[in-house]
């Protein structure tokens, strides 16, 4: 991490596997981590960039059933500091 608080490598992800990633993409309703981040904070916007809710993840999933169909944005943040910005399609 550089003075400004920014990962420069990705051995600074020590932990996770690499890349991390979220499935299934698109989802009917419940989107799964394949990592660890049990209790992380994840802010969803839709395509337009406008704030819907907060979930906070848990048995390393996130339920997104009550969203209609479309694209969103998630925005993950661990406890440990990581960020993770997601685009995931929603389908009924």
């Amino acid at each position: 991490m550089n003075s400004s608080g920014v990962l420069t490598g990705i051995s600074e992800l020590s932990g996770y596997p690499t890349p991390m990633s979220a499935f299934p993409n698109p989802t009917q309703g419940t989107l799964e981590f394949d990592a660890a981040l049990e209790g992380s904070e994840c802010m969803i916007f839709n395509d337009l960039g406008q704030y819907i809710q907060t979930s906070f993840i848990e048995n390393r999933s996130i339920h997104l059933n009550n969203l209609p169909s479309g694209i969103y944005i998630v925005h993950v943040s661990s406890a440990q500091g990581l960020k993770l910005i997601l685009t995931v399609l929603k389908d009924n």
